[in-house]
């Protein structure tokens, strides 16, 4: 409602008579996924609103909105969920919206991606802090803090909180969006290298029990000498003597029409040489479901093979 001088014919003063329930940004009222908090409602001759929302209720929306985009691997859908100056602080490296976007939609799209809200807050700038768990395949539950503006239902910037212990020596493996030293955890071959670090330390114990554990039951093993079972093959690793270690080397690996992980790598013992070998993996499951040798080597090398 405006008040018109008509001697010269100009806006004196105006004032809304009665405000819808919505949010302005600007001149331009518009609802939005969430309500202003406390802190930012106006008062005098401002805008004064209900009282927010709960930050929770707002942010499941909004992840159960990523999670679909996510599932569908859309780089265009995914962009819209992202301010063009969102950056997320890894260990140490710092990702652009460009990066986190990529490193999503490249995630392949039978691994299923999972997201689970933890907490959530207004801060006092009228956005949302909150901490969600993110789960990729058979990586261990990981714990992602963002910053989140529901007037523009866009993500601000985020972090990965256990970067600080990282930083103080107590260093975790599990990582989603950043890197460690070791690669790209949603890489075929992080995958497999965290596979082979775990078997060398287990191999050490000569644990027939723990060893079998790496092994799917039906697993087979076609060597140089014939072809072996599961339990052949944890005979076959126990029978080594303890001052010997089987080493690993990885020399390729890739994720199958299955799924599953196939990868080469070297073996070798002391006083032998290298051999390659190929296996499949199946990192749902966390065990090895066939393998072969690549080429047999003379006869004289053949023997534990």
């Amino acid at each position: 409602m405006f008040t018109l001088n008509k001697v010269d014919q100009q806006l004196h003063c105006g004032r809304i008579p009665a405000c819808q329930k919505t949010h302005f940004h600007g001149l331009i009222a518009h609802d939005t996924i969430g309500k202003i908090p406390p802190r930012a409602h106006f008062h005098g001759n401002s805008f004064v609103g209900a009282q927010p929302e709960d930050p929770n209720s707002i942010m499941s929306k909004f992840i159960e909105q990523m999670r679909q985009v996510i599932d569908d691997r859309n780089a265009t859908e995914l962009a819209k969920l992202f301010d063009d100056n969102f950056r997320f602080q890894g260990c140490p490296e710092v990702y652009s919206k460009a990066d986190v976007i990529e490193k999503f939609a490249t995630i392949p799209s039978f691994l299923p991606v999972g997201l689970n809200l933890k907490t959530a807050v207004w801060n006092n700038q009228g956005q949302i802090i909150f901490t969600v768990t993110i789960t990729v395949f058979s990586q261990p539950d990981t714990d992602y803090e963002f910053v989140f503006c529901p007037y523009r239902n866009v993500l601000k910037s985020g972090r990965r909180p256990s970067c600080e212990s990282e930083r103080s020596g107590e260093r975790s493996p599990h990582l989603i969006i950043g890197r460690s030293s070791g690669g790209d955890p949603l890489s075929s071959d992080y995958i497999v290298q965290e596979l082979l670090d775990g078997m060398k330390r287990t191999i050490r114990s000569r644990d027939p029990k723990k060893i079998g554990e790496y092994f799917d039951d039906s697993f087979t093993f076609k060597g140089c000498q014939g072809t072996y079972t599961k339990d052949d093959t944890v005979k076959k690793i126990t029978s080594i003597p303890p001052e010997y270690n089987l080493e690993f080397k990885l020399k390729s690996s890739k994720f199958n029409s299955q799924g599953q992980i196939e990868y080469t790598v070297s073996v070798s013992l002391p006083s032998k040489d290298p051999i390659d070998a190929e296996f499949v993996y199946c990192h749902f499951k966390h065990v090895l479901k066939s393998g072969r040798i690549s080429s047999c080597p003379a006869r004289r090398f053949a023997d534990f093979y």
